[in-house]
């Protein structure tokens, strides 16, 4: 028998915070591979989304720089991040070239660019987040926590909040062919 929808939320909750809250004071490598693996699935998901679109992404090429980014900003080097989405944007359009039986060269090239950008780019930041204070010699190295959790905690809140709250008054449907339980009241 599957869960209510309510109660998979609240065991996926209460297992990853604490998880998340670690990784988000360890910092360094372990904050790095967690990244990482938020990139991989999550880029996954969007070009597996854009695939239902009969578009083809370039999966591996955005999902290694969307690996390129997170180590530049881990490394401190996030001056080389434009000029990987560069490389990314002219690699994939360039191979788009060789690619027989594709739909649109344009589109694939666009989503696998900005899947790289909207998944990879973003989510690095944590990485930036938690290294603010060692980058900007202010206090410790232990105040880009603050940061990682303010940037966390204020989606997961206000997620929580809309969602319980469509629950218990949301009548009218806000776009149901994007999120069919969505309301406008939960929004």
């Amino acid at each position: 028998v599957p869960l209510p929808n309510v109660w998979v939320r609240i065991i996926v909750g209460v297992t990853l915070i604490p998880v998340v809250l670690l990784l988000a004071w360890a910092g360094g490598l372990y904050l790095l591979l967690f990244v990482d693996l938020v990139i991989i699935l999550g880029l996954r998901e969007f070009y597996r989304m854009a695939a239902t679109k009969e578009i083809e992404p370039n999966q591996v090429l955005g999902m290694f720089g969307g690996i390129g980014i997170s180590l530049a900003a881990w490394g401190q080097q996030d001056q080389f991040i434009p000029g990987i989405i560069m490389v990314v944007l002219i690699v994939t359009a360039s191979a788009e070239i060789f690619r027989k039986n594709i739909g649109s060269p344009f589109l694939n090239t666009s989503v696998t660019v900005f899947g790289l950008l909207y998944v990879g780019w973003l989510i690095s930041h944590l990485i930036l987040l938690r290294q603010l204070p060692a980058r900007y010699g202010v206090l410790t190295d232990m105040n880009g926590v603050g940061a990682v959790l303010i940037a966390l905690m204020i989606p997961w809140v206000c997620d929580t909040a809309a969602y319980f709250s469509g629950q218990a008054i949301g009548k009218h449907k806000l776009i149901p062919r994007v999120s069919a339980g969505k309301t406008l009241e939960g929004a």
